[in-house]
């Protein structure tokens, strides 16, 4: 008869327990290390997700903030005839400051960022507005006309180029305007056809010659001659700008000078980069104060005259919330 060895059996059956408890061990803690490395990835996924969502609020605060900036400066250097630099300055900053708030008060109903704008005057460019704001001839303040607005050695890049003419008394006689860059040219022709204005287009280094007819509204015809059209969107030509191929767009800085201006009438508009020097050259300064300053003549209400603009603002953007900290200044661009 042979007996049972019980102690054998109870060290295998220990055993065999210990193996049983240590693997269910193990499953359990890979179990558990499943479940914090899923927590982790879904908190890492949620994190970045944010993030991103965080990242494209602030790309379109950004954006409108300058977009809008352009705007309400654009407006500011157009807004009056006489205003003088250190006025322009406030203004800008005044509104600044109140579109700021306002995009502020905007941002905080949501409750998760806090936004702010403001504009840095010192540190933004200057450029120059030659304005004539009543009908008159084309010419400049001593009665020529063929005259010279600005020339290239002032380093010069013009924006907005306007004419808003007068039909009745503009002649079916042709005034042009020449914008050279000592290389090439771009002269454009300007004269009444019927009730129309008739704009013709020329390039110095080859391509056709534009011909288009403008129709009025109002007895008034307004036209861009830097994108070349009109302001109904009624006609359409080759500016300096060119439209039809931009690689020919001229290339500044250039001379830009009027002749035969005695033919057309009504009121222009032009902007350029260069601060010229409103003591001297062929028309003064707008504001009769800073005239006086000067110890210049007033400029007759019927002549051209110049007054200061902001062509680029600077401006500084702030976005904070919860995971971005953002701050930055940008050059924004008026005349892009």
């Amino acid at each position: 008869m042979v007996t049972p060895d019980t102690a054998a059996d109870d060290s295998d059956r220990e055993r065999g327990q210990l193996v049983l408890t240590a693997a269910i061990g193990i499953g359990l803690v890979i179990v558990g290390l499943v479940v914090v490395i899923n927590t982790v990835l879904v908190s890492e996924n949620l994190s970045t997700s944010e993030s991103l969502e965080s990242s494209d609020e602030v790309t379109k605060f950004s954006t409108s903030a300058q977009r809008n900036t352009r705007s309400l400066v654009l407006r500011l250097n157009h807004w009056q005839r006489n205003q003088t630099g250190p006025q322009i300055g406030r203004n800008v900053r005044h509104n600044v400051s109140n579109y700021s708030r306002a995009l502020g008060e905007s941002y905080a109903e949501t409750g998760i960022s806090v936004v702010n704008l403001s504009y840095n005057n010192d540190s933004s460019t200057w450029g120059t507005r030659i304005v004539q704001t009543n009908d008159s001839w084309i010419t400049d303040a001593a009665n020529d006309s063929d005259w010279t607005l600005f020339e290239s050695n002032d380093h010069a890049n013009a924006r907005r180029f306007v004419f808003n003419l007068n039909t009745s008394h503009t002649s079916t006689d042709q005034f042009n305007v020449t914008f050279d860059n000592g290389t090439e040219t771009v002269e454009i022709g300007i004269q009444r056809k019927r009730e129309s204005i008739a704009v013709s287009s020329e390039r110095s280094l080859g391509g056709d010659v534009q011909d288009v007819m403008c129709d009025p509204s109002g007895n008034r015809v307004l036209i861009d001659l830097m994108t070349g059209e009109a302001f109904t969107g009624d006609c359409e030509f080759n500016g300096v700008l060119n439209r039809t191929d931009p690689e020919r767009t001229l290339e500044p800085p250039y001379t830009v000078s009027v002749a035969d201006g005695e033919h057309g009438f009504g009121k222009f508009s032009v902007v350029t980069n260069s601060s010229l020097d409103t003591s001297s050259g062929p028309f003064g300064p707008c504001d009769p104060q800073q005239a006086d300053d000067l110890g210049v003549s007033r400029t007759n209400p019927h002549d051209p005259c110049r007054s200061p603009i902001v062509w680029r603002a600077n401006i500084t953007t702030t976005y904070q919330s919860t995971s971005i900290d953002y701050w930055q200044q940008h050059n924004v661009s008026v005349y892009p």
